[in-house]
């Protein structure tokens, strides 16, 4: 079975980085959730405006992967992350995680900017997300993780689950997905050549 953490410290000292970025995801999403505060400066200065971008505000392209405004999309693409964050970190390492979901998400961030009209407006860590799919899925082709059959049938039912609720969503931003999924493959092809990735991993 999948291994269950005792305590939050040994998940925290095991996957720092997946836990940094659920953390990050969580805060966004709980201040925007407190009544009677100014959340509109915020989203106006970090959401994803295609015309703001094309105006020379460039960190739009990195910001909206940290924010989400609604619950499903939260809840889903953190839930995602929990999962293939902790496997890929481990087998990668910390900043090849990190690496991965920037660069994921500003492949989604990118193609959304370059392809979508400049009124689109756009948040969430989807591409990101799609990006861990991506690199997990290659991985698990290429027979890199070695998961057991009833851990690879868990983690494939969650993400079956995921891209599922993720594109059914109301304006769901399908050119980040493909985006995303595209440069974690990728990727995940740049690190499979890298003789540094931990070998011995096993779930």
């Amino acid at each position: 079975m999948l291994k269950r953490h005792n305590s939050l410290s040994f998940f925290i000292k095991l996957h720092p980085i997946t836990f940094s970025i659920i953390l990050i995801h969580f805060s966004f999403y709980l201040y925007l959730q407190i009544p009677f505060v100014p959340h509109q400066p915020f989203l106006k200065t970090l959401i994803g405006i295609n015309l703001n971008i094309s105006e020379g505000e460039w960190w739009r392209l990195f910001t909206p992967m940290f924010i989400h405004l609604h619950f499903a999309h939260f809840f889903y693409n953190t839930l995602s992350l929990a999962v293939m964050g902790c496997f890929i970190e481990s087998f990668l390492g910390k900043w090849k995680l990190v690496l991965l979901y920037i660069c994921s998400g500003f492949a989604g961030n990118t193609a959304t900017f370059l392809l979508l009209p400049l009124s689109y407006t756009h948040t969430g860590s989807s591409g990101s997300i799609f990006g861990l799919l991506g690199c997990f899925l290659l991985f698990t082709l290429q027979n890199k993780l070695f998961l057991s059959k009833q851990n690879r049938a868990i983690l494939f039912l969650i993400m079956i689950i995921t891209v599922f609720m993720t594109n059914f969503e109301e304006n769901v931003n399908i050119t980040a997905h493909i985006a995303g999924f595209t440069a974690g493959i990728l990727f995940g092809w740049i690190f499979s050549k890298n003789e540094s990735i931990n070998k011995n991993f096993l779930f």
